[in-house]
C-alpha cells in the first residue's frame, strides 16, 4: 500500500513538472553549463543554424555563410569531449558536458567529429582544440562538423 502511494505521488509531480514548461532537454543550455568564450573560435550557434534541405531522396545541408567561409582553414573550437575511440584519437567535441544525461547533443550540428595524430585522452573539462574544419553537407549519417590534426591549446 505504501509504495502505491508513492507511485502515485511522483506520477502527481511529474505530471505537474510536465506542465509547468518545457523540460531541460526541450531548453537553450548554454547557460546552464557554460562553455568558456574564446576569442576566433567557432560559435555554437553558429554551428547550430545548418538546415537540412530534401531533394527528392537527397538530402543536403545548408550551411552558414561564416561557417562556409572557414572551412579549409586551422580553426579553434571549445567544448566538451566524448570519446569515439579507446585509443583517443578520435572524439566528438560537444557545447555541454556528456556527464549530463539530459544535456547530451541529439542533432549532428551539435557536434564535432575530432581527429588527431597524438591522442588527447579523456579530460572532464571544456577544453579548446586548434584543427583544420570541414563540413560534410553532402550527407545526413555521421557528423556535419569535422576538425583534423586537432592539437589540445589548454594544457
Amino acid at each position: 500500500m505504501k509504495l502505491r502511494g508513492w507511485l502515485t505521488a511522483a506520477l502527481a509531480c511529474s505530471v505537474a513538472v510536465m506542465a509547468s514548461g518545457p523540460t531541460l532537454a526541450q531548453q537553450d543550455q548554454s547557460n546552464l553549463f557554460p562553455v568558456p568564450e574564446i576569442e576566433d573560435a567557432l560559435s555554437w550557434r553558429s554551428l547550430g543554424e545548418a538546415e537540412v534541405q530534401f531533394d527528392g531522396d537527397r538530402a543536403r545541408t545548408l550551411v552558414p555563410e561564416d561557417l562556409l567561409e572557414q572551412e579549409g582553414e586551422t580553426v579553434k573550437a571549445v567544448g566538451f569531449l566524448l570519446p569515439l575511440s579507446t585509443s583517443g584519437d578520435r572524439q566528438f567535441l560537444m557545447e555541454t558536458s556528456p556527464h549530463c544525461p539530459f544535456c547530451l547533443p541529439i542533432t549532428r550540428e551539435s557536434l564535432i567529429e575530432l581527429t588527431s595524430d597524438e591522442p588527447i585522452g579523456f579530460l572532464l573539462r571544456a577544453v579548446v582544440v586548434e584543427g583544420l574544419f570541414d563540413i560534410a553537407d553532402e550527407t545526413v549519417e555521421g557528423s556535419l562538423y569535422r576538425m583534423t590534426n586537432v592539437e589540445l591549446l589548454d594544457e
